[in-house]
C-alpha cells in the first residue's frame, strides 16, 4: 500500500492537478467577488474564512478545499516516497546527489506542513488602515502607530481600483524600496520597536509580523460651512492628498520555520541542479 502511495504517477497527477487548480484561481481572480473572497484568506484563519463565505461564495470554498485535498495527497506521496526509496538509496549508495535529493523532499514536506498550520493556527487581523499620526490597538497590549509615510511615485497608482493599479505597478512606476511607512510598535504604551516598513519588508517582533499590503489615498478638498457650502477660502485652496497605509497583523509560531525551510529548499534545488550528472 505504501509503495503504491509512493508511486511516481501519483506525483505527476497531483502536480498537474495543482497547476490546473492554480490556473483556475487566476481565472477566478478576474471576477471581483471571487478575488475578494480569495484575498480574505490572508486576513483570517481558514475555519473563520469558510464560516463567513460558505453561503456567499461556495465556488471558491470548493476550489480551496480541492487544493488542500490535492496538496495533502502530494504530501503523503512525498512522505511514502522518502521512506521507501530515497532514504534507502541515500544510505546504500551514499552521495551528495542522493542526499541532496532526499533533503529536498524533506524540506518540501516541511513547507507543506507549515502552509497547513498557517491556515488553521495562529492569529490574523483584518486589514488595518492608518494615516500618519494615527494608532491602532493590536493584541496582548500591543499597539501600532504610524509616524510618517513617504510615497515617491505617482499617487494615481493608489487612487484607482486595486486591479487596475496592480496592472500598472511595474519596477519603473512603483519603487517598493522608496515607498515606506515609518511605524512604532508599542507595548502598554511603551515603544518596543520602530522601523521603516515596506512591501515585502514587514516589521517582525518575536512571532508577530506586521505587513504593509498597500497604500491609500484620501483627498481633502476643504471643509464646508454649516449650510454645507464650501467657503471662498477653501475654493481657492489646492486639493491636498493625504496618504495612508494598510497593514495586516499575523502571529504564528511556524512562520520562521516556514521561511527557513523555504529558503533552504530553493538552495537545495540549486545545488542539486548543479551537481547532478
Amino acid at each position: 500500500m505504501i509503495r503504491k502511495l509512493a508511486g511516481i504517477h501519483i506525483t505527476y497527477s497531483t502536480i498537474i492537478a495543482l497547476v490546473i487548480l492554480l490556473m483556475g484561481g487566476v481565472v477566478l481572480c478576474y471576477f471581483p467577488m471571487h478575488q475578494k473572497t480569495i484575498d480574505g484568506l490572508n486576513t483570517s484563519l481558514i475555519h473563520q474564512w469558510v464560516f463567513h463565505n460558505i453561503a456567499g461564495n461556495p465556488l471558491v470554498i470548493a476550489w480551496v478545499f480541492i487544493i488542500c485535498l490535492v496538496s495533502g495527497i502530494l504530501f503523503i506521496n512525498t512522505l511514502c516516497c522518502s521512506m521507501t526509496t530515497l532514504v534507502s538509496a541515500a544510505v546504500k549508495h551514499s552521495s551528495i546527489n542522493r542526499w541532496s535529493f532526499l533533503f529536498m523532499h524533506l524540506l518540501f514536506m516541511v513547507v507543506l506542513v507549515c502552509h497547513g498550520l498557517a491556515l488553521i493556527s495562529g492569529h490574523k487581523t483584518q486589514e488595518i488602515e492608518l494615516y500618519p499620526g494615527e494608532s491602532h490597538g493590536l493584541i496582548d497590549g500591543f499597539s501600532l502607530t504610524v509616524d510618517e509615510i513617504n510615497f515617491v511615485d505617482d499617487t494615481r497608482l493608489i487612487s484607482m481600483k486595486m486591479k487596475q493599479s496592480r496592472k500598472l505597478m511595474t519596477r519603473k512606476t512603483f519603487h517598493a524600496d522608496q515607498n515606506i511607512a515609518r511605524v512604532t510598535l508599542l507595548k502598554d504604551q511603551t515603544p518596543v520597536k520602530s522601523q521603516k516598513v515596506m512591501m515585502l519588508h514587514p516589521l517582525v517582533h518575536d512571532d508577530m509580523r506586521i505587513t504593509l499590503t498597500r497604500f491609500l489615498l484620501e483627498k481633502n478638498t476643504g471643509s464646508k460651512d454649516l449650510n454645507g457650502n464650501t467657503s471662498n477660502e477653501n475654493q481657492t485652496r489646492v486639493k491636498k492628498e493625504k496618504i495612508g497605509a494598510v497593514f495586516i497583523l499575523s502571529r504564528n509560531n511556524f512562520t520562521a520555520l516556514f521561511f527557513i525551510a523555504y529558503g533552504l529548499l530553493i538552495l537545495t534545488i540549486i545545488i542539486y541542479m548543479l551537481i547532478r550528472p
